[in-house]
């Protein structure tokens, strides 16, 4: 069974319930939103989505019997990766351009996403884009919106995807797919915890994004992660202020606060496997 589910043909997958999410992020303080990242052992995060079962529900869009869904993201930069740079000198105010689609197959929607960074909070936008059409924003100037059936918000939403394209040069960089598992606050509903395993990307200079598995390259080594073992990304989500029993959770498992980045390590696995082929081409980062 697919991870998913249509109902009278209405997509009732994970891209729905993130949906529902982001109108319970945007009722929120403006630019309040906020995430934290911790690289931990599987079996350490299970330990942790366990305890957390208190305060957490799981993704209610799950299909039955799954406990994960896949989630696929094609990344664009400009042609000298400034996205990518400004990651990796942490720039304090960055930007993340992308297109995310859900389903081992990409069967979900496809959304336009735009993810602002200033510091320690981030403001994350983002459209479903018709069946098929989500290319159309990424062509030189702006799309014909008349047929997407937008509200003047979305599509002021769409049309700064178009610009960002445009203005920056904008081209497909790599595709980052990963298995997450989903809960969301019982009481408030700006609360995530998200699990993410089995990290996977494509290099690509085409606006597609692979369907099939077999394309994939796994991230989980240690480039990835320093030590050479597979670790698990947990991220707790929310706006405004953290409740004190989140704080509670995190210091009992003594979790380490990171800064991780799934598209600068695909970036940094292409350009090392460019390097160890002709090592006179391109220096990795070196860890």
């Amino acid at each position: 069974m697919e991870p998913s589910s249509r109902i009278r043909g209405v997509w009732t997958g994970p891209g729905m319930a993130e949906g529902r999410q982001a109108k319970a992020i945007a009722a929120g303080p403006a630019g309040s939103r906020h995430e934290f990242k911790y690289l931990v052992p599987d079996d350490l995060a299970r330990a942790v989505t366990r305890a957390a079962t208190t305060w957490f529900d799981r993704d209610p869009y799950l299909a039955p019997g799954h406990s994960e869904y896949v989630v696929t993201s094609l990344y664009l930069d400009t042609p000298n990766l400034d996205f990518y740079r400004d990651r990796q000198c942490q720039r304090f105010d960055r930007v993340k351009v992308r297109v995310r689609t859900y389903g081992p197959r990409n069967e979900g929607p496809a959304f336009l996403e735009i993810k602002r960074r200033r510091g320690d909070t981030m403001m994350k936008t983002r459209v479903r884009a018709p069946d098929g059409r989500w290319q159309e924003a990424l062509g030189p100037g702006s799309p014909d919106l008349g047929s997407w059936d937008l509200s003047p918000q979305r599509e002021a939403v769409v049309r700064d995807f178009a610009s960002l394209c445009t203005g920056r040069s904008l081209r497909p960089v790599t595709v980052v797919r990963y298995d997450r598992e989903a809960y969301i606050g019982r009481v408030r509903s700006d609360l995530r915890l998200t699990v993410d395993r089995r990290l996977r990307q494509a290099p690509t200079s085409r606006p597609t994004i692979p369907a099939d598995d077999r394309a994939y390259r796994s991230m989980d080594t240690g480039h990835a992660f320093v030590g050479g073992g597979s670790l698990a990304v947990l991220e707790v989500k929310f706006t405004g202020r953290h409740p004190l029993w989140l704080e509670d959770l995190l210091a009992r498992f003594d979790l380490p606060r990171v800064s991780f980045s799934k598209y600068m390590t695909a970036v940094d696995a292409t350009l090392n496997e460019a390097w160890l082929s002709c090592p006179g081409a391109r220096c990795p980062r070196m860890a």
